[in-house]
């Protein structure tokens, strides 16, 4: 008999040979191999491998793309540092009041609403993962297996039907994934519209930003529960049909698709506010700041490199595990890696030395693939990024005296961006939707109990 496949750790690893019990319905696969003209296509390596690689690619692409407009943005500042004024380390003059009424509205409606999608994408994820039914605690990632045995299960004993809860929140939390991404890619849109444009100030760009942050904080902690999930219907697949993968379905092509792109833009906003004064202007234009603020430097840089690094790291692990699910754990890049230990093993075994050496490296890189595909560690880590994205929002409103200035003309126009019009009510409203797909989602699960 087949030995059963172990799915990533970084998506809730588990024993495959045991049993589940939770397999949430709302990704729907049909038994055995998929018989669409895409999945016959996916059935074959070579494309198989040229669709990992474009992934890789257009990962990247969004960095490449921040280098080029940071390159000519500094090419923009070489060729007017000649024509600059000895007053060019003041502040540039500027009408920045009247981009205000171009920008997009940021009021403390729009963030109050990011804010809390966030922190109920964190809520829901993390109450998915305690609760979702486990076959046996035991896992290949030994940070999640003490995750398992010490927080989840004595969380569930306690808890009256935890599998009804963990459908509620698993409905949730799919429906937020899909929202955050949405809306994050929409409002970096409207941004960089505004950004080309001229019309859009440092610290209104710096707010989209920040918002955008939110957004992606959301979508990497929700696509914990959906991977957790995807490998539930692999194993259910497994039982039914015993075919070894997960037919493809269309709609997760499209989310890949949208979270490269999603990525790309991220990163390249980060950059842009990356300049050594983009802090210190607020009240400008952000291509009067990207024209004169002398390169890239400061605590802006610094926060531009770690945000860059924490976004490609985690987004990049969480495609490359989603890409073994596709195509099946015996092509993964997983299994390579075992097949090149195995062979590394033995001719170390011939000399003490090197075996020695090698199984100190080998410990070393087994404890760093623990604590980077830690389902656990990922929710530390991005919980962490949004407590600091919430102090950057607040600075940031702080800042904006800065933007509209002290006078009656600025306080008014303070007061007109938090207006609760229709761009301020739009947002909270939309956070009735994840509770009434708790209460109905509860309701059916309550009933079907009975």
């Amino acid at each position: 008999m087949t030995e059963p496949l172990a799915s990533p750790s970084h998506f809730g690893e588990v024993d495959l040979a045991s049993t589940t019990q939770h397999f949430p319905t709302t990704l729907p696969i049909r038994p055995g191999k998929s018989k669409s003209y895409l999945g016959t296509l996916l059935r074959k390596r070579k494309l198989r491998i040229f669709i990992c690689i474009l992934a890789f690619f257009l990962t990247m692409g969004g960095t490449v793309v921040a280098a080029l407009f940071i390159t000519r943005s500094m090419q923009r500042i070489s060729a007017g540092q000649a024509a600059l004024s000895s007053t060019a380390s003041t502040t540039p003059t500027s009408s920045a009041s009247n981009l205000t009424a171009a920008a997009p509205k940021t009021g403390i409606g729009v963030l109050i609403a990011y804010l809390f999608s966030a922190f109920l994408t964190w809520f829901t994820t993390v109450g998915y993962l305690m609760l979702k039914y486990y076959g046996k605690p035991k896992r290949t990632n030994k940070i999640d297996e003490w995750w398992t045995t010490r927080i989840c299960l004595p969380v569930q004993r306690r808890i009256v039907k935890s599998d009804v809860w963990a459908e509620c929140y698993f409905r949730v939390t799919f429906a937020l994934s899909d929202q955050q991404l949405i809306t994050g890619i929409a409002i970096l849109i409207a941004g960089f519209k505004l950004l080309g444009e001229e019309r859009i100030t440092a610290y209104h760009f710096s707010v989209v930003r920040d918002l955008a942050f939110f957004s992606s904080e959301s979508h990497l902690l929700s696509l914990l529960a959906i991977g957790s999930d995807f490998s539930s219907q692999r194993l259910q697949v497994r039982h039914t049909s015993g075919s070894k993968r997960l037919p493809v379905p269309t709609v997760l092509i499209l989310r890949l698709f949208f979270m490269i792109v999603f990525l790309g833009l991220l990163i390249a906003a980060t950059w842009i506010t990356a300049h050594r004064l983009n802090d210190d202007w607020y009240g400008c234009p952000m291509r009067c700041v990207l024209q004169q603020s002398r390169g890239l430097g400061g605590v802006p840089l610094n926060w531009a490199i770690a945000s860059t690094v924490f976004l490609i790291t985690q987004y990049f692990s969480i495609m490359l595990q989603i890409g073994e699910r596709i195509i099946g754990r015996a092509n993964s890049l997983r299994a390579r890696v075992r097949s090149i230990d195995r062979c590394l093993t033995q001719r170390a075994e011939a000399h003490a030395y090197v075996a020695i050496v090698y199984r100190l490296l080998r410990s070393g890189i087994g404890g760093l693939r623990f604590y980077y595909f830690s389902e656990f560690v990922m929710i530390i880590e991005v919980m962490a990024w949004f407590i600091a994205n919430c102090v950057f929002a607040a600075q940031n409103r702080a800042a904006s005296h800065d933007v509209f200035g002290y006078s009656s003309e600025g306080v008014r126009e303070r007061h007109k961006e938090d207006d609760l019009g229709f761009g301020q009510i739009v947002p909270l409203l939309l956070l009735v939707i994840p509770f009434l797909t708790f209460i109905s989602t509860y309701h059916s699960q309550f009933v079907a109990s009975q």
